[in-house]
């Protein structure tokens, strides 16, 4: 049996369509789901956003995509939410240092569990202890990633829906490949378009450039992420 442990993370920001309780809420909830299915959890609560590795690096103050007029009330905000967007194998590295037992690392967005809504496929607590329970059984030799689009040439400007950066699987054995091949595509992206990508901006560059094992499959911002998990 495979040794998983769950990572999630939680940085203040100002979202307009959610509260800070919310938030925690759900991440409570997602933890304990985890944990219900066997695997141990790392939570990154109230994490100092100048402690995002981009935070760091004073990256331009500009975003590479509009914004979303119903999340962010300024351009600020959601710069800072792009910002953050890009922690998540710092977030997972950090645990995989702290921990050296899990074997798999599954990077699970703070709010997963309000997905699913326009598909009428909402992600529940159930759903995130069998998927835990099932990467439990597995003997992972690729890099399982849930995604929506087939490959398709990277929007500089908008929208990419290659991955779907909500649910990221990355087993020990190439947690050091995907982070630094992932900090390289995001700094190398800002350098040639002077502004902060979204994530998924970012994931399919490292799909293609990584020289990895990645095994896409087939999802959507639902429970489908964690159900189609290939055995």
């Amino acid at each position: 049996m495979a040794k998983v442990q769950v990572v999630t993370a939680y940085v203040p920001l100002k979202v307009q369509n959610m509260n800070e309780e919310q938030f925690h809420a759900l991440g409570t909830r997602l933890c304990n789901a985890a944990i219900d299915g066997g695997a141990s959890v790392k939570r990154f609560d109230d994490f100092p956003f100048e402690d995002c590795w981009l935070a760091q690096e004073n990256p331009p103050h500009k975003c590479a995509n509009p914004r979303a007029t119903d999340r962010f009330a300024t351009d600020e905000e959601q710069w800072r939410s792009n910002i953050i967007q890009h922690s998540p194998m710092q977030w997972v590295s950090l645990a995989a240092a702290a921990d050296p037992e899990p074997e798999v690392f599954v990077w699970l967005g703070y709010s997963l569990l309000k997905q699913g809504d326009f598909t009428g496929k909402r992600i529940t607590e159930r759903h995130i202890t069998d998927f835990v329970r099932r990467l439990e059984g597995l003997d992972l030799q690729t890099i399982p990633v849930p995604g929506i689009s087939e490959r398709l040439p990277v929007n500089d400007l908008g929208d990419n829906w290659r991955f779907c950066g909500s649910t990221i699987i990355v087993p020990r054995k190439f947690l050091m490949g995907v982070a630094k091949s992932y900090f390289f595509e995001c700094r190398r992206f800002i350098r040639r378009v002077k502004a902060v990508p979204l994530d998924l901006a970012i994931w399919p560059s490292v799909e293609a450039n990584s020289g990895l094992p990645w095994q896409w499959y087939k999802a959507e911002y639902d429970y489908t992420q964690l159900t189609n998990l290939p055995c």
